[in-house]
């Protein structure tokens, strides 16, 4: 079967209003379908392969021909949304299938889907083709796809991986945009990873886990241990001894002069090449070695008692806070650790590559963990005990997660606060080392380990828990100003008149109109782009607008669509005439629900 995908018009700027974000439509021509496919069979491998939920519309068994390319391009349109996911395109909506048409060799598909203004078309278009050709070549033939993890490598490398490199957006981004797309913020694409999420006096910025406000050098620092050390020390925050070396020879002579048992880290990473424990010249040798190959700098720190909490800061308060221990097994209670262990690493190895979780070790660092707690490999520990593989968290390996949240002490929380305010910071993980995080840290000797900037938000981690009181914290009330329509000839006159009222309640309300904009003060706001559709787009993007109101005295919406997602209120200056039905009823679409009903 042969297949092709294109853009069949110019994407279209407006917004859906149920998508919350702009559409373009595509027209696939495909070959004719296998008969007989087997949907409940195709929807359990598409969730065991893609994660696609458990079962969509299926064609009935005998419908015609029509009813099962229609199931199929329902399937195209979910498949391929949920690889522009994986690959970081924010399409958070599968689109429909609008129209089916016949064809002397196939069919003709017109589909209609979410767009990302910016985004390039190539990227869409390769997503769907991949949908199509997976989908009919599993209906046409299942057995040549039992390798799952071989045909997730394929697009990976083919599709996924490229797209994702172009786009430049992180995980955790990622994971607080969708939150926050759920969440009904307004956001835009802005390239190399950033966004902008809300709208005037409201809105804010995302790129790569930072936030707007956030101090430049205090991210820049955060990255480098011994530097943040040195900041927190000079704010008279408790933090733990520590010298910085280059080289063996001087990570020897620090390791003397701290005495006995020290960790030694990378000055400058993300939780790699971390050696705890370390007691002896030749376990110093090889910790030091493991250090600088991710860091030139290395820095050794006594060991101090007690356990690593991550307390996240979210609009520079404490959010949630989370005991990150080393990666770590849970016992059935019925096979040995041996078999426990297989077990979990096949589970992992068989979902889904793009949210798979790292293989637990069965290295002699393992073996060392569980001899210190008193197991070997083929113990058979009570079911539910948790097997530590690894003495500290890192992102080899991943991290044995609980959350702490109800336990942290106020001023362990006040501390954490205070350590991200230092480095400027609104948004950070603070680690506070503590025996019992319980206690308040000037009563139990904890110290702050260091400051990680952007959110550990990856799949499987307890973080992601908190992403709907994360988007709440950084983008309260959904970032929205009113924006008000008012439809009718000669509007500015009543504009002006609800900007006033407006005004009255101290809200700094900016007009736009086919005449122009205006500011707060009645003052021209002069703008390089000329139709409203643009204008308004540009005016949310400022900082300045408190509400918007736009008059519209044409249907060029009509033509061009609604330029957001949503309208807070809608009026029209002669209601009944017939000239100004249908833009009504378009933007009576996008009124709130409660707005609707009245």
């Amino acid at each position: 079967m042969s297949y092709h995908i294109e853009r069949c018009q110019p994407p279209h700027a407006g917004f859906h209003p149920q998508w919350h974000q702009p559409w373009q439509q595509l027209r696939l021509r495909s070959g004719p379908l296998p008969a007989g496919v087997d949907w409940p069979q195709l929807d359990a491998w598409l969730q065991a392969c893609f994660a696609l939920p458990a079962s969509m519309p299926a064609a009935a068994p005998g419908s015609d021909a029509a009813s099962q390319v229609a199931a199929w391009g329902e399937r195209v349109l979910t498949l391929a949304a949920q690889l522009l996911r994986f690959a970081r395109v924010p399409v958070f909506s599968s689109g429909e299938l609008q129209l089916l048409t016949p064809l002397t060799d196939g069919w003709q598909l017109a589909l209609r889907v979410p767009w990302v203004p910016g985004v390039e078309e190539e990227h869409f278009l390769r997503c769907y083709q991949a949908a199509a050709i997976v989908l009919a070549g599993y209906a046409a033939n299942p057995g040549h796809f039992g390798d799952r993890q071989a045909l997730q490598r394929q697009l990976e490398a083919s599709v996924i991986g490229p797209i994702c490199r172009a786009m430049a957006t992180d995980d955790g981004s990622f994971a607080l945009l969708q939150a926050a797309h759920q969440a009904s913020v307004p956001w835009q694409w802005l390239g190399d990873g950033a966004y902008r999420l809300g709208w005037g006096a409201r809105r804010g910025h995302l790129q790569h886990g930072g936030v707007d406000g956030e101090a430049m050098s205090g991210i820049q620092v955060s990255a480098h241990k011994a530097v943040t050390r040195r900041w927190l020390q000079q704010a008279g925050l408790p933090v733990a001894p520590q010298q910085l070396v280059r080289g063996e020879a001087e990570a020897q002579a620090a390791w003397q002069a701290l005495g006995g048992v020290v960790a030694v880290k990378p000055a400058a990473s993300e939780g790699d090449g971390v050696s705890l424990n370390v007691a002896s010249a030749d376990a110093l040798r090889a910790a030091h070695a493991r250090a600088a190959a991710c860091s030139p700098e290395v820095v050794l720190e006594p060991m101090l008692p007690g356990d690593c909490y991550h307390v996240q800061i979210v609009a520079g308060r404490a959010l949630f806070v989370i005991r990150r221990q080393g990666a770590a097994l849970l016992a059935d209670g019925e096979h040995d650790i041996a078999h426990c262990l297989a077990q979990e690493n096949a589970r992992r190895a068989a979902s889904v590559l793009w949210q798979r979780l790292p293989p637990l070790p069965d290295d002699a660092e393992a073996t060392a963990c569980l001899a210190a707690q008193g197991w070997h490999w083929h113990s058979v520990p009570a079911a539910g005990s948790v097997l530590y593989l690894r003495r500290l968290a890192d992102n080899r390996h991943g991290a044995w997660e609980q959350d702490a949240s109800a336990d942290a002490h106020p001023d362990n929380l006040a501390l954490a606060e205070q350590a991200a305010s230092r480095l400027g910071l609104l948004q950070a993980g603070v680690d506070i080392l503590s025996p019992d995080i319980r206690q308040p840290w000037h009563a139990n000797g904890a110290v702050v380990l260091e400051v990680n900037h952007a959110p550990q938000l990856g799949p499987g981690t307890l973080y992601r828990r908190h992403l709907p009181a994360m988007v709440q914290a950084l983008w309260p009330q959904q970032a929205r100003i009113a924006l008000e329509v008012l439809v009718g000839d000669q509007p500015l006159p009543a504009l002006r008149q609800r900007q006033a009222e407006l005004a009255a309640q101290g809200v700094a309300a900016f007009i736009c109109t086919v005449d122009g904009s205006w500011g707060p003060q009645g003052d021209a706001w002069p703008q390089t782009c000329g139709d409203v559709f643009t204008r308004v787009q540009a005016l949310l993007a400022e900082v300045a607008p408190g509400a918007l109101l736009v008059g519209l005295s044409d249907d060029a919406w009509l033509q061009h669509g609604v330029p957001v997602d949503r309208i807070s209120r809608l009026h029209a200056l002669q209601p009944e005439a017939p000239r100004w039905q249908p833009l009504l009823q378009l933007l009576r679409q996008y009124l709130p629900a409660e707005e609707c009903a009245a």
